[in-house]
């Protein structure tokens, strides 16, 4: 049976409670060990920096000092945030779409975010002054998480995901984010593809008009200089002596 909250930092105190026995898609960290039993790790997920199309970020925390980075609370991405870059101002939001929503007002510089929760919420919300930054953030693996002492449910959750092969998993993954996830981890979006496929269009067609031009100007010049010759010839074979008079009297 679903359970649903609206917000993450529900979640976590709901299965504290006892609300709910099982949670999936969940990074594992120190704090949540001490009320949860995770499985092994089915899956990795990346996380991206996600900015407005305004912005004019290209690398990511090389620029973002000082800067507001919003991240949901209590998050796996919050805990990596706080450890690794605390030179940012850390925004925490209740949840993904209220972060995305004040990156997208910008009222948010950054936002850190797995991709394809990002993604999904990106599409559900018709977001489209957002990107992501070309380059993977971070990516960590994800378990399945039972409350303390679940050991039985625990097991069966650890047999299922045994009988799901790697290349099934990759596939499921492929999927869910529309990303192979074995390619190298720098995350180019398709807008780059079709920027890309556009220039190489045009360096052709303009290398193709050069390559006209010159064979134009190659055959009009080589038309001129016919032309010259035979004019001097015929000046040249002339029986009687001739000479032109500019209009100022100057003979040529």
């Amino acid at each position: 049976q679903p359970i649903r909250y609206s917000a993450w930092p529900a979640v976590l105190e709901g299965i504290k409670r006892g609300d709910c026995d099982l949670l999936g898609t969940l990074t594992r960290t120190t704090e949540r060990e001490a009320f949860l039993d995770y499985t092994s790790a089915y899956l990795s997920v990346p996380n991206v920096l996600y900015v407005n199309e305004t912005s004019s970020l290209k690398t990511g925390f090389d620029e973002l000092a000082g800067r507001r980075v919003g991240v949901v609370l209590n998050s796996g991405a919050h805990s990596w945030l706080k450890t690794h870059h605390p030179e940012v101002h850390i925004v925490p939001a209740t949840n993904t779409q209220e972060a995305l929503k004040l990156l997208s007002l910008n009222q948010l510089d950054a936002v850190l975010e797995a991709l394809p929760v990002a993604g999904y919420v990106i599409s559900e919300n018709a977001y489209t002054n957002l990107r992501a930054l070309p380059e993977i953030v971070f990516t960590v693996p994800q378990h399945l998480a039972t409350r303390k002492g679940q050991s039985t449910l625990r097991a069966i959750l650890e047999k299922g995901l045994a009988s799901v092969p790697v290349e099934e998993r990759m596939r499921i993954f492929s999927r869910w984010t529309g990303e192979d996830p074995s390619r190298p981890k720098h995350l180019v979006p398709s807008w780059v593809w079709k920027i890309g496929a556009f220039l190489l269009l045009a360096v052709a067609g303009f290398a193709a008009w050069n390559t006209s031009l010159r064979r134009l100007v190659a055959r009009r010049t080589r038309d001129l200089q016919e032309s010259e010759s035979h004019f001097r010839r015929l000046l040249e074979d002339l029986p009687v002596a001739a000479a032109a008079a500019a209009a100022d009297g100057r003979v040529e």
